[in-house]
C-alpha cells in the first residue's frame, strides 16, 4: 500500500480483528449498547487500527455533519486533512477515502447498499464503506455506475456474530488477514500508486482474496485444466497440497497475467497518459503460449463468474489505473525491481507455497559473482576465450525463477559482444537468448516474471523480441518439472495443444540440447502434494552408495539433491562430455557424512571443484570474526531476512569426456562478514584477483573422512589411532529413528501410551498435536498422514505390549540413568 509498513502474515493476538471484537464484546457486555451508534468507537478502533500503517494516515472521524447528502456515520480522511488549521481557515471537507455507512447485524448489505442515504452518500463522496458490523462492503460510484467493488464478511447472520464477539480465538486464522487486506484495499482506494513494492502488496491482497474464494472442490470446468496441467508438469497435484498448488498456480496466472500485460501495454508507443488497461484484454499481450493457453482456459465469465472474482479483477484493473507509470518504471526498470516485486507478492498472497517451494531473492551480487567465476572458468580451464559469448556455449537454469541468472548471463555476454558499440551486437545476443540460454520453471508467477524481465532487458538493448509469421518469438524458458522429462517416453496427449507443445519443447531441451554450462539457486525444500512418484528413481544412485557406507538415516531427498543429480547426468552422460555446473545451495552436503554418496559420485565425473563457503548457518547461532551473528547471504535489510541454513556456491569443472586425472578440491571460507551486505561485496571485490585460486585451500577429499570436501587439520599421528567403532564390543547404531517427529517415542511409558490410544480411537487431529503427535497426523514426502491412519486403524489395534523400553540418553544438565520408551 502506499508507503504502508505491512507485515505479511498477521499475529491474531494483536490483528486489527481482535481489537474489533474485544471492542464489540465489552460494548455489548455493558447491557447498555443501542444497536448501531455504540459500536462506532469499535468501528473506528478497527479503522485507525489498519489506517495508522498507511503514508498518507488515514483515520475516521464518526458522526459528521452534513456536507449536503444527509449525515454520514463517519467519513475516512487522510492525515493532512487532519492538520490544524490556521485562523478562520477551519472548513467542512469532505473525506477523501470516502465516506461510512454503519447500521446494527440484523440488517444484510444488500439492504444498506439499495438505502437511499447510501445512494445519497456515494454520489456526494464518490465511495461508501457500508458495514453491519458483521460484513464490510466498499460502494463505488463512478461512470459506469454504483456498485459493490469489494466486499468480506465475518459471520453469516446475527446468531453467528454474537457468537464470534463471545469468542474472538474462534475466528478462522485466514480472516484476521482477509479483513485487514480488505480495509487496507478500501483504505486506500484513489489513493496514487508510484512504488513497485506498493503495487506487488496491493496485487497480492486481491489474488489472496481470490483464492479465499476459490471452492475445496474444483469446479467441473477446472478438472480439464488441471488434468492438462498435470500431464504438461509431469506431475500429480495429490491431497490437501496438492489441491493448494494448484489452486495457487491458477491465481497467480490470472494476477501475474494481467500485471505482466498491463507493462507491456504501458510500454507500448505513444501510450498516453489518461488512457487505462482493462484486464479483460490481458490475452492480447500475453506473447508466452503457455501463460496466454491457461489464462484463456480460466479467465472465462463462466469460470470467474460462479467464483465472484471478475469484481476482484475489476479492483485489480482499477488499482493498476492509479500507477503513476512514469514513477513506477523509474524504478521498475532499474534492473532488480522486477524480483523484488515478485517475492512480496508471493510472501503476502501464500506465504506457506513460498516457504514449502524454497522462493528466496537471490541477491545481484551473488548472481553478478557466480556468472562472473563461470565466464572465468569458460575462458581459463576450458579455453573458449570468448566466455558465456563463445557460440559452444550453452546455459541451462533449471530453477530459473524470475530470471536472475540468465538475466546476468545475457548482460556478460552484450558486454562481451559489444552491445551499444556493434551494429550487429544487438541482433547476435538476441540471437543467442532464443538459441543458447535455457531455463525451466514449475511456478506460473516467476516464470511469467522471467519472459517479462529478459524480454525488457533485450527491449533495452535494441533487441526486442518481435512477432514472425503470426507467431511471436519467445525464450526458451518453459512451464515444466524439471524432475521429470529427460528419459524418453510415451508422451500422454493433452486437451490443450499449446500445453503439449510446451511440455514437448522442454522434453526436448532436457533430452537433446548440448548444454555447457548448469546454473542456478535451486530450492530449499520440497511441496507435499507435488508428486515426486515420476521421477524415475533420479537419485537411486546416491541412496545405493548409502548402503555402500552401511548408512540407514537418509538425508538425500533435499529437492537441491535432485538438482545435483540432474546437473550431473546432463553435463558428464550427455555430449559434449564436458561443462561448468554453478549452484548455490544448503551447505551440508560438502561435509556431511550422509552425502558422501554424492560426492563420490561427483568426484567420478568432474575434474575440479570450487567450494565457497558463505557461512550464514543460523540453525546453530554461526558468527562472524567479530563476533556478531552471521546473517545469511541472502538476507537484505529491510525487506527479507533470509533463509536459516548456511549455504554454499559450488562450481564444478569437467575438462573431457576422459575423466583420468586425480580430482581437485577447493576451498575458501574467507568471505565471511557477519552482515550479508559486507559478505556480498567481499565477493565482488574478489572478481578482481588476477590468480583467484591462489585464495582457495587444496583439499584431497579421502575415504576415511567421507570424501568431505573440507580442509582438515590433524595430528601426522591420528591416522594411527584406532577409529571408535574398533573400540567397541558390538558394532555401534545410530539409535532411534522414526520419521515421526519423535511421535512414537516419549519419556513416561503412559504418555506414549495416551497417544497411541488416541491416534487408534477417536482422537481428533488437534488433540494428537496437543499430546505431542505431530509426526502422525502431518503430510511427509512418501506420507499421506490421514491415509495411513484411515488403513492402520482398518487393519490394526493398539498394542499396549509393543511398547518397548529403550536406553535413554543422558541429560548433562541433569545427569541420571533411565530408559525412554518407543
Amino acid at each position: 500500500m502506499p508507503g504502508s509498513h505491512v507485515h505479511d502474515q498477521v499475529h491474531e493476538a494483536t490483528s486489527a480483528l481482535r481489537i474489533y471484537l474485544n471492542a464489540c464484546g465489552e460494548i455489548r457486555n455493558s447491557g447498555n449498547a443501542t444497536d448501531e451508534t455504540s459500536y462506532y468507537p469499535a468501528l473506528k478502533a478497527l479503522f485507525d487500527a489498519i489506517g495508522i500503517r498507511l503514508d498518507p494516515q488515514v483515520k475516521a472521524v464518526m458522526n459528521l455533519r452534513s456536507l449536503g447528502a444527509g449525515l454520514p456515520d463517519g467519513g475516512l480522511f487522510t492525515g493532512d486533512q487532519l492538520k490544524r488549521r490556521v485562523g478562520n481557515a477551519l472548513g467542512s471537507v469532505p473525506p477523501a477515502r470516502g465516506a461510512i455507512e454503519a447500521k446494527g447485524p440484523k440488517r444484510t448489505i444488500p439492504w444498506l447498499f439499495n438505502q437511499q442515504q447510501t445512494k445519497d452518500y456515494s454520489e456526494r463522496y464518490g465511495q461508501v464503506l457500508i458495514t453491519n458490523l458483521r460484513e464490510f462492503a466498499l460502494i463505488v460510484d463512478d461512470a459506469t455506475g454504483r456498485k459493490v467493488v469489494d466486499d468480506i464478511s465475518l459471520a453469516a447472520d446475527e446468531a453467528a456474530w454474537w457468537k464470534l464477539v463471545d469468542h474472538p480465538k474462534r475466528a478462522d486464522a485466514d480472516i484476521h488477514a482477509r479483513l485487514e487486506d480488505f480495509l487496507l484495499r478500501a483504505l486506500t482506494r484513489g489513493a496514487p500508486l508510484k512504488e513497485a513494492s506498493d503495487v506487488a502488496l496491493l496485487l497480492a491482497s486481491y489474488a489472496r482474496e481470490a483464492k479465499a474464494r476459490m471452492p475445496t472442490a474444483d469446479p467441473p470446468g477446472l478438472k480439464a485444466v488441471r488434468s492438462a496441467l498435470e500431464g504438461a508438469l509431469g506431475l500429480k497435484f495429490t491431497g490437501p497440497e496438492g489441491d493448494h498448488f494448484f489452486q495457487s498456480t491458477l491465481i497467480q496466472t490470472l494476477f501475474y497475467g494481467v500485471f505482466s500485460a498491463w507493462v507491456l501495454w504501458s510500454k507500448e508507443p505513444r501510450r498516453k497518459k489518461s488512457e487505462t488497461f482493462e484486464w479483460r484484454k490481458t490475452a492480447w499481450y500475453l506473447h508466452v503460449p503457455m501463460v496466454r493457453s491457461l489464462f484463456e482456459q480460466i479467465a472465462t465469465p463462466a469460470m470467474l463468474g460462479p467464483l465472484r472474482l471478475i469484481p476482484i479483477l475489476d479492483a485489480a484493473e482499477e488499482a493498476l489505473g492509479r500507477i503513476d507509470r512514469q514513477q513506477f518504471f523509474a524504478t521498475f526498470d532499474s534492473g532488480h525491481a522486477v524480483q523484488h516485486f515478485y517475492e512480496p507478492f508471493l510472501r503476502k498472497f501464500d506465504p506457506v507455497l513460498r516457504k514449502k517451494m524454497g522462493v528466496w531473492f537471490t541477491p545481484p551480487e551473488l548472481v553478478e559473482y557466480m556468472v562472473a567465476r563461470i565466464d572465468h572458468v569458460l575462458r581459463t580451464e576450458l579455453h573458449l576465450n570468448d566466455g558465456l559469448a563463445d557460440p559452444k556455449v550453452y546455459v541451462l537454469d533449471p530453477c530459473v525463477g524470475t530470471g536472475s541468472f540468465l538475466v546476468a548471463v545475457l548482460r556478460k555476454i552484450a558486454e562481451r559482444l559489444g552491445v551499444g558499440t556493434d551494429a550487429t551486437a544487438a541482433l547476435k545476443l538476441k540471437q543467442i537468448a532464443l538459441e543458447r540460454t535455457y531455463g525451466f520453471e514449475l511456478i506460473p508467477a516467476p516464470y511469467v516474471v522471467a519472459h517479462l524481465q529478459i524480454g525488457l532487458l533485450l527491449q533495452t538493448l535494441g533487441a526486442a523480441l518481435k512477432e514472425h509469421d503470426g507467431r511471436d518469438e519467445r525464450l526458451p524458458i518453459y512451464l515444466s518439472n524439471v524432475l521429470t522429462g529427460w528419459k524418453v517416453e510415451k508422451a500422454e496427449h493433452l486437451p490443450f495443444p499449446t500445453f503439449e507443445e510446451e511440455r514437448d519443447a522442454a522434453n526436448k531441451v532436457k533430452r537433446d540440447s548440448t548444454i555447457l554450462v548448469v546454473l542456478g539457486n535451486p530450492p530449499y525444500d520440497g511441496f507435499a502434494g507435488v508428486s515426486p512418484s515420476e521421477e524415475k528413481g533420479l537419485i537411486d544412485p546416491y541412496k545405493a552408495g548409502l548402503r555402500k557406507w552401511k548408512m540407514t538415516k537418509n538425508k538425500l531427498d533435499d529437492p537441491y539433491i535432485r538438482f545435483f543429480r540432474i546437473a550431473q547426468n546432463r553435463i558428464s552422460k550427455h555430449a559434449p562430455h564436458r561443462g561448468i555446473v554453478c549452484y548455490v545451495s544448503n551447505y551440508s552436503w560438502v561435509h556431511h557424512k550422509t552425502a558422501v554418496p554424492v560426492r563420490e559420485s561427483l568426484l567420478d565425473d568432474f575434474d575440479k571443484f570450487w567450494i565457497d563457503d558463505l557461512h550464514g548457518n543460523r540453525h546453530i547461532s554461526e558468527y562472524g570474526p567479530d563476533g556478531k551473528t552471521s546473517e545469511t547471504i541472502f538476507a537484505l535489510p529491510g525487506f527479507s531476512p533470509g533463509i536459516k541454513q548456511g549455504v554454499a556456491v559450488s562450481l564444478w569443472l569437467k575438462r573431457s569426456p576422459e575423466h583420468v586425472e586425480q580430482p581437485v578440491v577447493l576451498y575458501r571460507k574467507d568471505f565471511n562478514a557477519s552482515r550479508a551486505d559486507d559478505r556480498r561485496q567481499q565477493m565482488l571485490d574478489s572478481l578482481a584477483d588476477a590468480n583467484p585460486d591462489a585464495k582457495y585451500t587444496v583439499v584431497i577429499p579421502e575415504e576415511e573422512r567421507f570424501f568431505a570436501f573440507t580442509p582438515a587439520v590433524v595430528s601426522p599421528h591420528y591416522r594411527s589411532w584406532p577409529a571408535i567403532d574398533q573400540l567397541c564390543a558390538i558394532e555401534p547404531s545410530l539409535g532411534l529413528n522414526e520419521n515421526r517427529k519423535n511421535a512414537l517415542i516419549a519419556l513416561r511409558r503412559e504418555e506414549l501410551s495416551e497417544r497411541m490410544m488416541a491416534y487408534f480411537g477417536n482422537g481428533t487431529d488437534s488433540k494428537l498435536r496437543k499430546m505431542g503427535g505431530d509426526g502422525l497426523i502431518d503430510d511427509a514426502s512418501g506420507y499421506v498422514a490421514a491415509k495411513v491412519r484411515r488403513l492402520m486403524k482398518g487393519k490394526h489395534q493398539f498394542d499396549e505390549g509393543a511398547i518397548i523400553p529403550t536406553l535413554r540418553l543422558i541429560d548433562r544438565r541433569r545427569p541420571s540413568r533411565g530408559v525412554r520408551w518407543t
